[in-house]
């Protein structure tokens, strides 16, 4: 996936002291540390879809796991591709919505040129790009942050939306930080999109099963004002949708309520008979 940044990380190398390999050993023990923890809120990632939560609570615990995966991210969005714009759907931190809508209002910014054109897009010194994205420098400044690290979510080509994260200090994002946010975004793109998924269908079948109970609760009701009035089928439902117009009840209810009765609310037949 390409990345633009701002150079942080030097082509070159000098030769390493003795502390220089100390420091190195131990960033290499923190590295494998913050792996370790990192693999287990992975592993809590997958099982998202294992719960009862809805969408919603979904995406916000791949925004909470996102922040406590990257020690770097002291606020975390997630922006759901909407249009050639976005919005932030998910979020973890006290600056990612502020600092998420003010590019949705100029239009520009990481975040959205990350999921338009495809690319990660690490920003080491905010300030330095005013011009570039000048609401997004205003907001950023307002909350005491200095860095940025925003990348695409994509899922077999579909690319659904960026990851956000967000630093009060300058260059906050190394490069493991930045390994650790591109592996995360893959998971999290699953996350979501399989998250969307499971509850369209399940909120479809649900649909669908209140629908096959209100026909047979509506066909019960049907049957009552047949046999009690010798109403035909057609007859019976138009009277039953002019009762549910008239009194303002929903359909369901009026059937629910004829069918305990046997007969439909005495109001309607009095007034019927009296009209």
């Amino acid at each position: 996936m390409p990345t633009v940044h701002t150079g942080r990380f030097d082509d070159g190398a000098e030769p390493l002291s003795t502390q220089d390999c100390s420091t190195s050993d131990q960033r290499k023990a923190a590295m494998a540390d913050q792996q370790g923890s990192s693999s287990e809120l992975l592993v809590e990632l997958h099982r998202l879809l294992a719960t009862e939560s809805g969408l919603q609570d979904s995406l916000d615990r791949v925004a909470r796991l996102a922040r406590s995966a990257i020690v770097a991210a002291e606020s975390v969005g997630l922006t759901l591709a909407h249009q050639r714009s976005g919005r932030t759907v998910a979020f973890a931190g006290e600056n990612a919505v502020d600092l998420d809508e003010a590019q949705y209002d100029d239009d520009t910014g990481p975040c959205l040129d990350s999921f338009r054109d495809g690319v990660t897009i690490e920003v080491d010194r905010i300030s330095d790009r005013r011009s570039q994205w000048p609401s997004f420098v205003r907001a950023a400044a307002e909350h005491d942050v200095n860095s940025s690290l925003s990348i695409p979510l994509d899922v077999d080509g579909r690319r659904v939306g960026a990851l956000n994260l967000y630093g009060s200090k300058v260059a906050a994002f190394d490069l493991t930080a930045l390994e650790l946010a591109r592996m995360f975004a893959v998971q999290a793109a699953i996350a979501m999109v399989n998250a969307e998924i499971y509850w369209e269908a399940r909120t479809l079948g649900e649909n669908l099963q209140l629908a096959l109970e209100n026909r047979d609760v509506i066909g019960q009701a049907k049957g009552v004002l047949m046999r009690s009035h010798g109403y035909t089928a057609d007859q019976a439902f138009d009277e039953l949708r002019r009762v549910s117009q008239e009194q303002n009840i929903k359909l369901r209810e009026l059937a629910e309520t004829v069918t305990w009765l046997g007969e439909l609310p005495s109001d309607s037949r009095r007034d019927r008979a009296l009209g």
